[in-house]
């Protein structure tokens, strides 16, 4: 039996709250293909849900994904506590706006939630019915000893994983923007039989959520400031993103750590994708993470093996590969350049 618990959770208000945001694309992340998906189950946008969405924008846009983020509350609380702790978080004005969109959108989010919710209950008991395979000790090992080394434990023996609506695909999506011990996964239109690529994507936000944080986010920190004026970067996502999304996806959900503790072919499928991945069409910090995942998952292997803790060296080598790749992928351009 593992020494950690995965802990599903399925919030309608968190589900809501996704739907809008994303809906709203206050941010570059945001997922265009299920709004895409969305929108073509439930109808194009009415004029009133189009100023909903611009006053959703604003508001999501100003707090950002720091301390203020609606999805602190939004996402991270449970469905019969989430109100309460809005009226603790957020400006009256502000929450009185949100509630105002909820209204506009509630009835084609339930056109979606009606059966999408029937889904993730089911991945629910499919996580239910693999527990112990959701977290092999070897793995949890590989991680402590990678960014903590001996210096430092683990605090969270257990995180809660938030399911949330998506489009149909063969993995799922992911995120790790509410701090430790909280991650969420957008799998409602996965059938249940991709379990492994869903338990990897999940695993990859983990890996963000409670081991990619303390002493190895203020080192990604410094590193970052010294890079970044030197190479005078100017894109978005921002270079700390790049390098902790090649950190992330080096290990997991196909990289070093997937092909060790639940045998995905990962040199197989690095081979397979490069030539897709690099088409011009795919987005830019797709076409990375396969990329340096691809071309550092020896140096992965190499740190592991030996019991290493990653360090500046190592951010050395994602920083190397980034600089060379920039053409190759398409990365930004240095500031002043047209």
């Amino acid at each position: 039996m593992a020494n950690f618990k995965i802990q599903p959770m399925i919030s309608c208000w968190a589900n809501c709250f996704f739907f809008i945001s994303n809906l709203s694309e206050w941010h570059w992340s945001a997922r265009k293909s299920y709004n895409n998906y969305w929108l073509s189950r439930t109808g194009k946008l009415t004029s009133t849900e189009s100023e909903a969405l611009t006053k959703a924008k604003a508001i999501f846009a100003k707090y950002g994904f720091g301390d203020r983020y609606w999805g602190l509350v939004f996402l991270r609380e449970p469905e019969e506590e989430v109100w309460d702790k809005a009226k603790r978080f957020f400006e009256p004005q502000e929450l009185k706006s949100l509630e105002e969109i909820y209204k506009v959108f509630k009835p084609r989010f339930e056109a979606i939630w009606k059966t999408d919710r029937e889904n993730l209950l089911a991945w629910r008991d499919r996580f239910n019915d693999i527990r112990d395979k959701l977290c092999p000790d070897a793995l949890l090992s590989d991680l402590d000893a990678l960014f903590f080394g001996t210096e430092r434990k683990r605090k969270h023996k257990s995180v809660k994983v938030v399911f949330l609506i998506s489009f149909p695909n063969k993995f799922a999506g992911g995120g790790g923007n509410l701090g430790p011990g909280v991650v969420t996964l957008e799998l409602s239109q996965t059938p249940l039989e991709y379990v492994r690529p869903v338990v990897l994507t999940m695993w990859h936000e983990i890996a963000h959520s409670l081991w990619m944080i303390n002493g190895y986010e203020n080192m990604v920190e410094k590193f970052v400031k010294e890079k970044d004026e030197m190479l005078n970067f100017d894109g978005s996502p921002s270079l700390r993103v790049f390098v902790n999304e090649a950190v992330a996806e080096l290990l997991l959900p196909y990289g070093y750590l997937a092909q060790k503790h639940f045998n995905f072919p990962s040199d197989e499928y690095f081979s397979k994708q490069e030539k897709i991945v690099l088409r011009k069409e795919n987005n830019v910090l797709e076409k990375w993470r396969l990329y340096s995942a691809s071309r550092l998952m020896p140096l992965a292997r190499k740190y592991i093996e030996e019991g290493k803790v990653l360090d500046s060296a190592f951010l050395d080598k994602v920083y190397e590969l980034f600089v060379e790749a920039r053409d190759l992928i398409g990365i930004g351009q240095l500031k002043g350049q047209n």
